[in-house]
């Protein structure tokens, strides 16, 4: 497994606002308490918020203002990673708080940003949402821990379909007098089953936003208060790559009554406790043939299996559907998905 962080920092000071100025920990959501003060700023997504007004009742429809609930936020500041493109095999992990923060820190610092925080001191918690980020509080549980610099991560597994998924994590306490950075840790986790091609190969991407998505530019009853358009873009977060050997072969000839022979051993069968691997070997040609004609094309070998050996001589081919390339004279790249590959090559007359 390996793991990722996630930086997010605040375009201005106070731009991470906390639901109400109610805050017990970064597990709870409690009560919204009453901001009423007109000259005061609370530096909450809620702006002016007296819940003692009674709603009154309209006398033609019988329905209330719900004016009680006027200038109450639907939750607080959320930050959306949105994953692409996961390769099959892979899980992605996140933590259920921030790993920690720091103010006023430069594209690169890592000042304070090292320890993982808890309930008491994280500024966000992973909570469950519906497709855009939006819906009430619902704290997400640990599942799993990871560590880092020796200490805890509780983590949570983030749903995938068809390499896709996100996390959001909602902000629960913050400084309005700084600006801020935050981080939070994805990890990536795997089983190798190389005989089904797993882990798949590609490059996984995150895009980062605020939360939640919405394209309601106009006032609403109904829609999430705050709500964000999206102008994230997606950024690398890892490659898969597949496991392999290059072998080079610096000179081959089938001409003058020379011929050439090559052996590639897939040796990932050993006493040493490697995963066995499998896989085909591309045979790059590079040079000529008799007369001054083109190299011949590249071509690829069936599947090699672990503890086995393709042999082939430029005159007649070989085993593993290697064909006969003859009159080359040249060198020659092989390409082999498997590690621990091993060649030879020889010239006889």
């Amino acid at each position: 497994s390996s793991r990722h962080i996630l930086r997010f920092t605040e375009g201005f000071a106070s731009s991470f606002k906390r639901r109400n100025i109610n805050y017990t920990n970064a597990d709870e959501s409690p009560m919204p308490m009453a901001q009423n003060t007109p000259n005061n700023n609370f530096f909450t997504e809620s702006g002016f918020y007296n819940p003692f007004v009674v709603s009154a009742s309209n006398n033609t429809s019988g329905l209330t203002t719900n004016i009680s609930q006027a200038g109450l936020a639907s939750q607080g500041t959320r930050l959306m990673a949105r994953f692409t493109n996961v390769p099959a095999g892979i899980v992605l992990y996140a933590s259920i708080y921030s790993v920690g923060s720091c103010s006023d820190c430069g594209p690169s610092s890592t000042a304070n940003i090292t320890s993982a925080q808890t309930a008491s001191n994280s500024l966000l918690r992973l909570v469950s949402t519906d497709a855009n980020g939006g819906g009430s509080f619902s704290a997400v549980s640990s599942t799993n821990n990871s560590s880092q610099g020796g200490n805890t991560i509780p983590s949570a597994p983030i749903s995938l379909s068809n390499g896709a998924g996100m996390a959001v994590w909602e902000v629960m306490t913050s400084n309005p007098f700084t600006v801020q950075t935050v981080e939070v840790a994805i990890s990536v986790a795997y089983v190798a089953n190389t005989s089904n091609n797993l882990p798949g190969l590609g490059t996984a991407s995150v895009a980062g936003s605020f939360a939640p998505l919405s394209t309601v530019t106009t006032a609403s009853s109904t829609n999430n208060q705050p709500r964000f358009a999206d102008t994230s873009s997606a950024r690398t977060l890892f490659n898969v790559n597949a496991c392999s050997t290059n072998i080079l072969f610096p000179f081959l000839t089938n001409q003058v009554g020379f011929d050439s022979g090559i052996a590639i051993a897939n040796t990932s069968t050993d006493p040493f406790g490697t995963a066995p691997q499998s896989g085909p070997c591309k045979l790059n040609y590079y040079g000529e043939t008799t007369g001054g004609g083109a190299a011949p094309a590249a071509q690829t070998s069936a599947v090699i299996p672990s503890g086995k050996t393709l042999t082939a001589t430029l005159s007649s081919g070989g085993n593993y559907g290697v064909a006969a390339t003859p009159g080359f004279q040249g060198y020659v790249i092989a390409q082999c998905n498997f590690q621990y590959g091993h060649g030879f090559a020889f010239i006889s007359d």
